[in-house]
């Protein structure tokens, strides 16, 4: 079991947590990753580059995600590092890596959530305005 840490007891606390497939209409490239939340339809595509510079080009509506399995906090690493080896090797997929390590630990950083609001960010552990 991992130690905890303020992003990790945010995310723990949410309802939903699932592995996502995001899948580009244009190039038919595509990327698993898992994601947890309080909205199923919150419209999240993904953080990495690959999906920031596609939405850039493409437009958001060339992307669709799909939920691949629903999941408990704890096992998300472990399934989505089983789902992206499953399709690592297909020229089209994005992953950057196998999978299960990403996601967690900003180092150097602090979780702050609004009151009554689900949007999250990380902020310098020395930030006066945090601490």
């Amino acid at each position: 079991m991992e130690a905890s840490s303020p992003w990790i007891d945010v995310k723990r606390n949410l309802p939903f947590h699932f592995i996502y497939e995001v899948k580009c209409n244009v190039t038919g490239e595509f990327y698993r990753g898992k994601h947890s939340t309080d909205d199923l339809n919150d419209g999240y595509l993904g953080s990495g580059r690959w999906i920031r510079d596609g939405v850039r080009k493409y437009g958001k509506s060339r992307f669709d995600r799909t939920i691949i399995q629903m999941c408990t906090f704890d096992c998300l690493d472990v399934v989505e590092k089983a789902l992206i080896e499953l399709v690592y090797d297909q020229p089209r997929c994005m992953n950057k890596r196998r999978g299960g390590e990403g996601g967690r630990t900003v180092p150097g950083k602090v979780v702050v959530k609004y009151p009554g609001s689900r949007k999250c960010f990380a902020v310098s552990v020395d930030d006066p305005r945090y601490v």
